[in-house]
């Protein structure tokens, strides 16, 4: 896996898992254009809960407005 993961709107990409504990998934964006100024440097977190036989994902609108949040996170 890479060390760092950016792109064109994010900044980085932080994920921490320790023993039983769920993954979260940390996404923070980028604190220039081409992001908005509405969510420059502002975070949305992802969380994984073991299931039988699957992975639920679950957004936490961080620090982001919900505004701004994809669909699947306003569920």
């Amino acid at each position: 896996a890479p060390a760092t993961i950016t792109g064109k709107y994010t900044a980085t990409v932080a994920a921490s898992a320790s023993g039983t504990d769920p993954t979260v998934i940390t996404i923070t964006t980028k604190n220039a254009a081409p992001v908005t100024s509405d969510i420059r440097n502002k975070t949305i977190t992802l969380t994984a809960a073991a299931g039988t036989g699957a992975i639920t994902w679950t957004c936490d609108g961080g620090t982001i407005s919900d505004s701004f949040l994809p669909a699947a996170c306003k569920e």
